[in-house]
Parts: C-alpha cells; sequence; structure tokens
C-alpha cells in the first residue's frame, strides 16, 4: 500500500522549466506502456477544473496509481532527493554517465516486469522475490528458501511446501533444482571470503509443475549469453516485493569496482522481502539478484559467479521448448495427448526448417466413421505452437459451413475481401477459372503472412534453434466436412491446396478428406521430405495408440514436470493404467484414450503429491 506522499514536497519541483521537465521524465519514465499518459500540462488542466493545485493533483494521481514511491525512487536516482534517506546514498555512488533510456526497450522491460516477477512463498509466508526465467524455472536467493531445504522444528520437522506465487495471486507448487548456499558469513551481515566466489553465490533455481513462463501465460526474463562487466556507476533496474507487497520495481545505481567481484553495490530502496529480486542494468539486461544489505549499502550477487556453474547451465538447458507435447499445456490439469508423435514429428520439422519440402500435415482417419481425434488436432497445433513461441497465425477454415464458392468464402474469411468472381460457361473453362482464382488467392495469402497487421498479443521469437530470426508463417487448419462439399468447392479445395504447398510462409493441416485428391507428393516419413522435389504434405494416421505410445506419453511427462520414476516404475504404472483395456494385435482403440489419460492422470497426482 502506498505511503502518504504530501504534495508539499513536490512543490519545488514546479518552481522552474528545468525542474518541470525532470517531472515530466519522471511520468514518461513510470507511465511508459499504461493506457494513458500523463503529463504535468494535463494534471495543470485537470487541477484547475477541479480547484486543486497542480502539486495536489501530481501526488494525488501517483498515490492512486500506486506509483509514488517509484516517482520518488526515480528522482532519487537522478540526483533529487526529496526524502532523504538518513545517509542511506554512499558516496562512491556518482551520477549515470549514459542513463538514456530505450522506449521500446523499457515498453518490453514494463511487461515483462509486470508478469515476470513472483513471490516466494514457504510454508504459508512470503519469504522474498524472484523472477521466471524460462518456462518452468525461477531464479531467486539461496537464503529465500532455507527453510524448505532442510526440516525443521518450526515447520515439525518437515520440509514445508515451497511455493511460487503469480502475477495472478495464484500459488504454484514448485521444488529446488539447484542451490549454491550462502556462506555462513552472509548470514552474520558480514561479506563472503574471496574463495566463496562461486561456491557460495547465494541463489537458487525453482522448477514449476506448471509452465506459468510461457510467453501466452506470463512470459519471463532472459538470462544473456555472457555478463555485463561494465566499470563505473550505472542504472539499476531491480524487481522486486519489499516486505512481499507490490510496489512495483526500484530505480537505482549500481557500482562494478572489477571484472571479478564479490557484489555490485546498489542504493535502490529495499526491504525484507526483496532478497531473491532479479536486477537489470541501464539496458534492460539481467546482472544477477539481490542479496541484501551490507550496512546501509544494497548487494547483488553478479550473474557471472554462478552463470558458468555446469549444474546451473544444466538446469536451464533442461528447460528447453518441447519435441513432444504430452499435454495441452504441459501440465497435469490440461487434457491429456496419447499416441501423437508423429504429429509432432512433423510440426517439429517444419518449424525448425530442417524438412524444406514438407509444408503440412494431412490427419487421416483409420475408420472414416469415427470423428475421434480430428478436431482435438487443431488444439494441439495451437498447443505446440505457442509452447514454441513461434511468431504464427492459425486459421481455422471450417468447410462444412462454406458455400459452393469456397475460394470465394475463404478469401473474404482471411482477407475480408472477395475473391475474383467466376467467369465461363463450359465446365472446363470453370476449372480453369478456379485454378487461377486458386493461383491468386493463394498469393494474397502469402502477402499477408509476410505483412500481417500488428497484433499487441501475437507470440514472439527472437530466434529460432540456429540462431536465426523466424520468419512469420500463417496456419491453414481445414476442419473435415461432415457434410461433405460440392464438387465445384471440392475441385476449388485440391487447387487451392496445392497452390498453397508452394508458398513458403503458408502451411497447411487437413483434418480428414480421406476421399479428396488434395495433393500429389504425399509422405509417410519425414525422412522422405529431406529429400529434394516439389512440396508436399506428411500423413498421419490416426485411430488407435499402443503401449509404447503412452510410455511416450508417460517419458514425456516425467521429464518435463521432473518427477524421478525408474524404468520399473514406469513399466507398472503402465500396466496399472492398460488394466481393464483390451488390444488387438497391441494396439488400442483411439475412443479410450480420454479414459486411459485420467486414469494416469489420477495415479500420478496420488504417487507425487500433486494438488
Amino acid at each position: 500500500m502506498s505511503r502518504l506522499l504530501p504534495s508539499s514536497l513536490l512543490t519545488p519541483l514546479l518552481q522552474t522549466e528545468e525542474k518541470r521537465a525532470l517531472v515530466d521524465q519522471v511520468l514518461e519514465t513510470i507511465y511508459n506502456g499504461w493506457p494513458f499518459q500523463h503529463r504535468l500540462e494535463t494534471l495543470t488542466v485537470a487541477a484547475a477544473i477541479v480547484g486543486k493545485s497542480t502539486a495536489k493533483m501530481l501526488s494525488d494521481t501517483l498515490v492512486a496509481d500506486n506509483v509514488d514511491q517509484q516517482f520518488l525512487s526515480i528522482l532519487r536516482a537522478r540526483g533529487t532527493d526529496l526524502i532523504p534517506q538518513n545517509g542511506f546514498i554512499p558516496p562512491i555512488f556518482e551520477d549515470v554517465e549514459n542513463d538514456s533510456v530505450d522506449p521500446e526497450g523499457l515498453a518490453i522491460f514494463n511487461n515483462t516486469a509486470r508478469t515476470g516477477r513472483c513471490r516466494i512463498v514457504v510454508g504459508d509466508e512470503v519469504m522474498g522475490s524472484g523472477g521466471l526465467i524460462s518456462r518452468r524455472l525461477v531464479i531467486t536467493a539461496a537464503h529465500v528458501i532455507r527453510d524448505a531445504l532442510t526440516p525443521t522444528r518450526r515447520f515439525k520437522n518437515k520440509p514445508p511446501r515451497l511455493m511460487i506465487r503469480g502475477a495472478d495471486g495464484r500459488d504454484y507448487p514448485a521444488w529446488h533444482v539447484f542451490v549454491s548456499p550462502p556462506h555462513e558469513n552472509e548470514l552474520m551481515k558480514k561479506a563472503a571470503p574471496d574463495d566463496a566466489y562461486e561456491s557460495h553465490a547465494d541463489v537458487a533455481i525453482l522448477r514449476i509443475y506448471k509452465p506459468i513462463g510461457r510467453p501466452h501465460k506470463f512470459g519471463h526474463f532472459k538470462l544473456p549469453n555472457a555478463p555485463s562487466r561494465v566499470r563505473g556507476t550505472q542504472r539499476l533496474w531491480l524487481v522486486h516485493f519489499p516486505e512481499g507487497k507490490d510496489e512495483g520495481y526500484s530505480i537505482g545505481r549500481y557500482v562494478r569496482d572489477t571484472e571479478r567481484t564479490m557484489y555490485l553495490g546498489h542504493d535502490a530502496e529495499t526491504n525484507g522481502g526483496s532478497s531473491g529480486g532479479p536486477a537489470f542494468d541501464g539496458k534492460f539486461n539481467y546482472i544477477g539478484h539481490h542479496q541484501g544489505k551490507i550496512g546501509k549499502k544494497g548487494r547483488i550477487v553478479p550473474f557471472e559467479r554462478y552463470m558458468q556453474n555446469a549444474d546451473f547451465a544444466k538446469e536451464i538447458e533442461s528447460d528447453n521448448l518441447p519435441d513432444y507435447l504430452w499435454s495441452i499445456d504441459e501440465s497435469i490439469d490440461s487434457h491429456m495427448i496419447i499416441g501423437r508423435e508423429p504429429f509432432f514429428d512433423a510440426l517439429t520439422a517444419m518449424i525448425t526448417g530442417s524438412a524444406k519440402a514438407l509444408r503440412g500435415i494431412w490427419v487421416r482417419r483409420m475408420d472414416t466413421s469415427q470423428e475421434a481425434g480430428l478436431s482435438f488436432s487443431y488444439k494441439i497445433l495451437n498447443a505446440f505452437l505457442q509452447a514454441h513461441e513461434s511468431p504464427s497465425t492459425v486459421h481455422r477454415i471450417s468447410t462444412d459451413l462454406l458455400s459452393d464458392d469456397l475460394l470465394g468464402d475463404i478469401s473474404r474469411q482471411v482477407l475480408g475481401v472477395d475473391a475474383a468472381p467466376i467467369t465461363g460457361a463450359a465446365d472446363t473453362s470453370l476449372a480453369a477459372s478456379d485454378k487461377d482464382r486458386a493461383k491468386t488467392l493463394a498469393s494474397a495469402l502469402q502477402r499477408r503472412a509476410m505483412n500481417p497487421p500488428k497484433m499487441p498479443d501475437e507470440g514472439t521469437a527472437d530466434t529460432t534453434r540456429d540462431g536465426k530470426k523466424p520468419e512469420p508463417t500463417h496456419w491453414f487448419y481445414f476442419d473435415n466436412p461432415p457434410s461433405g462439399l460440392s464438387r465445384n468447392a471440392q475441385v476449388q479445395m485440391e487447387h487451392l491446396v496445392a497452390e498453397m504447398l508452394t508458398r513458403p510462409n503458408l502451411r497447411v493441416v487437413l483434418a480428414g478428406f480421406e476421399t479428396f485428391s488434395l495433393v500429389d507428393r504425399q509422405f509417410e516419413t519425414i525422412m522422405e521430405s529431406n529429400k529434394h522435389g516439389p512440396p508436399g504434405l506428411f500423413v498421419e494416421y490416426i485411430g488407435e495408440f499402443t503401449r509404447d505410445d503412452l510410455h511416450q506419453t508417460i517419458g514425456a511427462m516425467i521429464d518435463d514436470l521432473g518427477i524421478g520414476w525408474t524404468d520399473a516404475v514406469i513399466a507398472h504404472v503402465m500396466t496399472f493404467i492398460l488394466t481393464g483395456f483390451k488390444s488387438v494385435a497391441g494396439a488400442y482403440p483411439s475412443g479410450i484414450a480420454s479414459e486411459v489419460a485420467e486414469k494416469l492422470r489420477t495415479h500420478v497426482r496420488l504417487m507425487e503429491g500433486i494438488k
């Protein structure tokens, strides 16, 4: 909760043009990325309307928006201290030489700082701060979770539960996967000796059962490939929860004297609960985490003290992008996926670009009287693209709702314009016209993919696995028509799919359509699509699953959740889950997949104590 900010403190800031300009700069920094941007000019007008002074209006606005302490902190960092901190700022903190702020970088940082920070809860008490650094990983100070590492009398000689309180206020179960403990000197508020530089970095990585750090959830901070070792006084942005309260981030300065230093001293305002909060430099690069204070000076454990640790690096690498989804959102709560490994293999090959000729997937049923699995393929496609942070747009084309002119309907649905009209009287003329129209429409869809309208909530990705910037792709998912298509619409679709496969930024997923002749080149294996030749579709047959398919799902699940099941345990679980279900030649019907998945989910919860 914000503390009182008397308007009398702000009055001196409004007396000269230079100070008023400073206030406007601070307001611009605070409200960057907000739906509105306060300025002194607009606040002065508003103050006159309601009969307040500008200083009073400024004070009331900052307090109402809960940014008054942030306002004071930024002013203090820029050399104007309205509330003296009893000598808190040491004389070693000189002015930052280059203190310019990149507006675009600040906007990105603001968004991530709002959702990527979190509180660390041990038992039922908020013990410190942390930050999401990947899909499932949170970084914090090791001393924050000290009570969760060993049984203590305080928690009846049992390790207390460890939780991550996310930006939505919910608590997510977590466990520690890497710990570099603090030195005993630090527990007594003293500096650690030089030989503790790497062995006692007071840092911990926590893993969460649910990947809330995914871009379409909360997002996460990115760790740099190399630490910054710029010397001198630099700008500091500290993301934390002092006393467990949400008061935004603090802005201050930090000092690096040498390339190899035990701590980075800083002057950002902190309090109990700030420990573990991620710290960033003036360019919003991660530099380490807040540990505490020695005397009146704050200290940051620099990133270089633990980034080279093999166990630390292993945990960071372990939370990589998935090649296979075992559930829709990679959590125990959502719909589990059994028996779709070929689908994921094809998606991975297309996203990574390892199969140049592969431009889509044709999901075909072994039993065309069954609809199971077709519509679910759409959810799987979206989930996989989101998990990979792919800059993709998915269009779902419901062919059952289309008219006889499929090309015109798709053009209006995707592009918002009418396709070229049908011309000609004879059937051959109609076919030729449809082929030309399909070619024109595919080219228009390609142009849209290359120049899409900018959307603020679209997924983004800086680079692919090979370090290259990914190109935007538009995926077109065609639902199977339950009542069939007219002959004219079917011909149009065959022409359109053939044309779309030749456009580099378009991808096609067909669900059903077993009676159609949609494409000449079909791949039965991913290896076939690596060969030179015209583009085509990978064919996936659905309708049953095997014991190996269930093993794939369980294997991906225990790897993702960090469950330490042995091969013997996995075999026992599989036997238990499949008991009561009949197979034919080792294959189980797809209709029981949901029952098998629910049985697996319940069993995992019981075995692992997941609530």
